[in-house]
Order: structure tokens, then C-alpha cells, then sequence
């Protein structure tokens, strides 16, 4: 369980159907719906809507590009990777006290859905179950399956979480410094399927941001678990 949380603020404050991640001020903010891509085109730059900027844009070239899919998660657009050779890579500052969430429709229903690695081979995307884990990682302790999760993982010096569609999840891996450079899959563990958001902060979240982030990403998603 989660240790190093923040006093709470009163949720009442916000109204949860007004509130977005804009109020965390992350670092990165990728968020599908701000894409200014047609459907079924390639996605050579997903512009980060979070504080670091265009020096957080995640970029892919070549057959490395994912597709825009416009309906692709609860009818709201989402980035589909094929799991061939779908690749973005993008950095943000490093922090050893951090919040991940994203939104990711699963095509496979193998191996397990890791969140956050931060070693040689970093991503955000899937694991299938034959590759070593690294410290910063983060992974779904249960067996994966097809279908939209969401996903917040925390860490601190006070301790880790994993959330999946709400409810608290098993996550065997320990948490160290995120130095800043990611991948939305790599060459060897790709994702196979939609992702529609993915923020990255760099502290944990306050009780009260929790459940605000918890209830934008289930009610956007459509999960209800």
C-alpha cells in the first residue's frame, strides 16, 4: 500500500465533471483528444499539453508512427499501436517522487501490462512476460487482459501504488528515479493496442487528486470497475 500521501483536500472544492489532469501542472500531458490528426493517419509527434512543453513532445518516424484512431476508446480518440513496430520516444526532467496514469485499450490478453520501466529498454506499453524487470518499474501483478485499463502508478521514498480501473493492484517491482527518458513501447516489448491519455507528474498525488484523477480517467474511459 501507498504511504507517502499528501493531506487531502476537500474533493467538494472541484467539481469532478469540470476537472482535468491541467490542474496536476505535469510534466507531460499526452492526450489524444488535442491531436490535430485525421483518422487512420500516422501520428509523427504527440504534442505534450503538460509543463515541460514542446520538449516533451513524444515523436516517432517512419513505419514507427502509430495511427490516429478518432473512435478508439469510448468513442474518443485514441493513438493505436500496431505491436509490429509502433514507436514514440519523448523526456521530461528527471524526478524520484512521481505519479503516471494513462488510459490503454489492450489488444492481447497474454503476459502482463507494465506501466512505467526505466532502465535500458524504457516504455510505457505492454510486457510479455519473458524480459527481466528494472528498478522504476512498474507491473500489474495479475494476468493481463483485453480491453480498457487505467492505470495510475505512484512512488516515493514513503512507498508505491498501482491502481488498475480503480482498485488496487498487486506490483512486485521497486520503484527508483524516473531520469527522464521514456518510450511508448520499444523494439522488443511493443504495444499492441490504443493509448488515449498518459500523464507523467513528478510528486505524488494528494488524496483528493486521487479520487479527482481516478473519476476523470474511469468516466472518460468508460470503465466502471
Amino acid at each position: 500500500m501507498f504511504l507517502g500521501l499528501s493531506p487531502a483536500l476537500p474533493v467538494n472544492r472541484m467539481s469532478v465533471s469540470t476537472w482535468t489532469p491541467a490542474q496536476l501542472a505535469p510534466l507531460i500531458w499526452f492526450n489524444a483528444a488535442t491531436l490535430n490528426v485525421s483518422n487512420g493517419n500516422p501520428v509523427a509527434t504527440w504534442t505534450n499539453d503538460g509543463s515541460a512543453g514542446s520538449g516533451g513532445n513524444a515523436t516517432a518516424s517512419g513505419t514507427a508512427r502509430p495511427t490516429m484512431d478518432t473512435t478508439g476508446i469510448n468513442n474518443q480518440p485514441a493513438v493505436s499501436f500496431d505491436g509490429v513496430d509502433d514507436l514514440m520516444t519523448f523526456s521530461h526532467a528527471s524526478t524520484t517522487a512521481f505519479t503516471v496514469w494513462f488510459i490503454y485499450k489492450a489488444f492481447v490478453s497474454t503476459g502482463r501490462h507494465r506501466v512505467y520501466e526505466d532502465v535500458a529498454n524504457r516504455l510505457i506499453g505492454f510486457y510479455d512476460g519473458s524480459r527481466s524487470m528494472f528498478t522504476g518499474s512498474f507491473l500489474n501483478g495479475a494476468a493481463a487482459a483485453t480491453g480498457v485499463h487505467c492505470f495510475i502508478a505512484q512512488a516515493s521514498s514513503a512507498g508505491r501504488s498501482l491502481r488498475v480501473n480503480n482498485a488496487t493492484v498487486s506490483d512486485a517491482v521497486s520503484a527508483g528515479t524516473l531520469t527522464g527518458s521514456a518510450r511508448l513501447g520499444n523494439t522488443s516489448e511493443l504495444i499492441r493496442g490504443h493509448v488515449a491519455e498518459l500523464g507523467v507528474l513528478n510528486r505524488v498525488l494528494t488524496a483528493g487528486e486521487l479520487t479527482l484523477l481516478t473519476s476523470y480517467l474511469t468516466t472518460k474511459s468508460g470503465v466502471t470497475a
